[in-house]
């Protein structure tokens, strides 16, 4: 007799359900299904906050009256179970169609699938506004959840391989890497532009080195009126800068330096990329160690503190290690000269990669190790004590402009950095809750989780590390340990480069394996990771994006001019183009970037020995602002001309007495350490 119709399909669907959990009990054991519920339950509560997004400031302080939590549990309760619904038929249907291969192939996609809905939630956190300012922590915690969800979703997927001549990738490879380099040095460029056209950059720094150029150009090595010396190797000696500033009469302004820095900054993309091939074997991997610092948070702040020659090691630095690992040792040497042409202290960094190259040289060569370090501790000697008129490292003596402010707590009597390490010797315990503040270890997470830290794992890999650690945990100024300022470079001069043979020992590391991930497979994990942490924190704290968090120096960027600024910049330039040349000029300190372009500028109300004074009253306070009313009254001083706040007086020359000068240029900015 034969077996009705009906029950030969329900005995069907019962084999293909049975057949149906067996798969699902294997897939569990692949984490399948746990990603398959996950997905389910990310895209659930994922449905109120996407539908809802004027509600994503109650919903992060958990501020939702009764009513409103009931309807996002209705809406999650709904959505999981038309998800759960709907993927069940689904599957259902998959496996009639196809069979159990198919159902296990449906599943192994839905699992990779729930690695990214799972991160949408997150995702969505993230985009609240102003968590990376109100919860800075939790911004990178959960930025480094959303990476790890995405780098374990992209690993399930196929390799995507595309097979090419090698003339067609190279060509294709190195469009890519120039096209990246142009486009990030021209947005910062116009970034930098902007800001300083809307009264947003100062005499310390951009003021002190746009005269450093323009004296430097016309015949005055590394002068600065702005200091009392009239040499601006009183606070730093860099002649890397003499060397650049003949390209400075292509556009005698500080508009060039702001163009040239991200210029110059963004050429460090070349040598990562070459560093990245030759340790890592791919051009995806040297793309990727570009792609990764152009991206990195720290760099953008570094680019955007207005101009600083300490910026100038990061192509050098990086030109350095690439030599370093390749052995060509001429091209090391020259790499050497040019970073110890940058600052003086650049020395005490070719001493690390010294120490660290005698320390892991294996079979190879010790003489070019020896060289390095004897000619970076000649360098410093020769420059600390014949050439700059302070022999201590901060410039704690008669004629130097001292630094001790920096690290006033670990230096409280301004003896200089001998006093550092003593306090650090005998008072260890204040010494490391210093540096295990919450504010730097925040920074230090911004600065080298973009690098997992790898470097640190190489064997002597700290060693790198100790000039630049040393000098921004150990200060007191929090500029030091602000991503928004040039001090970062100290770290990721050399921290980026290593990051290459740091990548390269992963296939040899235990807990690869333990983290799901194929050894084999180490290194492209590891990229990806790094390049979607590093792209999640500079949407949170980086400059491409617009975010509360990030910032210029002090200030947040002005990122577009209104009318009004438009029109105080178009005077500005007016006024200052009637001025001659050879005029002494005094300016306030947003005002003094705009007139440093000449042989005496200076800043007020410190220096007023000057026939012209260009004043920005919002740079004083009420009892400035007094006092400075009172001197051009005594003075005499002719109203040239006024727009608002923007005033340019001239005093005859004939009636001003030089005041008694300080020992320090005092604009309240971080000036050039």
């Amino acid at each position: 007799m034969r077996t009705p119709k009906g029950w030969r399909t329900l005995a069907l669907g019962c084999r293909t359900f049975v057949e149906s959990c067996r798969t699902l009990a294997d897939a569990t054991l692949h984490h399948d299904l746990s990603f398959l519920a996950l997905l389910l339950f990310g895209l659930s509560i994922s449905i109120w906050p996407l539908t809802h997004t004027d509600k994503l400031d109650e919903l992060l302080k958990n501020a939702i009256d009764w009513k409103t939590r009931s309807q996002m549990g209705l809406y999650a309760l709904s959505g999981l179970l038309g998800l759960v619904f709907g993927t069940g038929l689904g599957l259902v249907l998959v496996a009639r169609r196809f069979g159990l291969p198919g159902l296990r192939r449906a599943l192994e996609t839905l699992a990779t699938l729930g690695h990214f809905c799972v991160a949408l939630p997150v995702i969505i956190y993230l985009a609240y506004p102003g968590l990376e300012t109100a919860h800075p922590i939790m911004a990178i915690l959960l930025s480094t959840g959303v990476a790890v969800l995405i780098t374990r979703g992209l690993s399930r997927l196929p390799a995507l391989t595309v097979r090419l001549s090698s003339r067609v990738a190279s060509l294709l490879t190195w469009s890519t890497l120039l096209t990246m380099w142009g486009a990030y040095a021209f947005f910062m460029a116009g970034l930098a532009i902007t800001n300083h056209h809307g009264l947003n950059t100062q005499i310390a720094d951009l003021g002190y080195y746009d005269n450093v150029f323009w004296q430097s150009a016309h015949g005055n090595p590394l002068g600065c009126s702005f200091f009392k010396s009239g040499v601006h190797y009183a606070g730093h000696f860099d002649p890397i800068l003499v060397l650049i500033s003949p390209l400075y009469l292509l556009y005698p302004q500080a508009e060039f330096l702001l163009v040239f820095q991200p210029i110059w900054i963004g050429a460090t993309a070349i040598p990562l990329f070459l560093l990245g091939r030759h340790v890592l074997g791919t051009r995806t991997a040297g793309l990727s160690l570009a792609a990764l610092f152009l991206l990195h948070p720290a760099i953008h702040g570094v680019n955007l503190y207005e101009f600083h020659s300490l910026s100038m090691m990061l192509p050098v630095a990086a030109t350095l290690v690439l030599a370093f690992m390749r052995r060509a040792w001429r091209l090391y040497f020259v790499a050497l000269v040019t970073l110890l042409l940058v600052r003086e202290d650049m020395a005490l960094l070719a001493t690390c990669l010294a120490v660290y190259g005698y320390a892991t040289r294996g079979e190879g060569k010790r003489w070019p190790h020896i060289t390095t370090a004897v000619v970076s501790l000649t360098w410093l000697l020769v420059t600390k004590g014949l050439v700059m008129p302070a022999s201590d490292l901060m410039n704690c003596e008669p004629g130097g402009t001292c630094f001790a402010e920096y690290f006033k707590d670990m230096m409280p009597g301004k003896k200089g950095v001998r006093e550092m390490l003593l306090s650090a010797l005998t008072n260890p315990g204040f010494a490391l809750s210093y540096i295990f503040s919450a504010a730097k270890v925040q920074y230090v997470l911004l600065v080298l989780l973009p690098l997992g830290f790898l470097p640190f794992f190489l064997r002597w890999g700290p060693l790198l590390f100790l000039h630049g650690l040393a000098f921004t945990l150990l200060a007191s100024r929090d500029a030091v340990y602000s991503i928004h300022f040039q001090y970062s470079c100290l770290l990721l001069g050399f921290g980026l480069p290593m990051l290459a043979p740091a990548l390269l020992q992963l296939r040899q590391r235990p807990f690869i394996a333990r983290l799901g991930f194929s050894p084999a497979h180490a290194q492209r994990h590891a990229l990806t990771f790094l390049l979607c942490l590093t792209a999640l924190l500079s949407w949170k704290f980086g400059a491409f994006v617009e975010n509360q968090s990030f910032r210029g120096g002090f200030s947040r960027l002005v990122r577009q001019l209104s009318p009004d600024q438009l029109q105080n910049h178009r005077w500005i330039e007016e006024q200052a183009a009637t001025v001659p040349e050879e005029a002494r000029v005094s300016a306030t300190r947003r005002m003094g970037a705009h007139i440093s372009n000449r042989p005496f500028a200076y800043y007020f109300p410190r220096d007023k020995n000057a026939e012209y004074f260009f004043i920005y009253e919002g740079d004083f306070d009420t009892k400035e602002k007094r006092s400075a009313e009172t001197f051009f009254k005594e003075k005499k001083a002719k109203t040239i001309a006024r727009k608002g706040r923007l005033v340019l007086y001239r005093i005859d020359p004939n009636a001003v007495v030089a005041p008694a000068t300080p020992a320090a240029p005092t604009p309240t900015s971080a000036t050039a350490l």
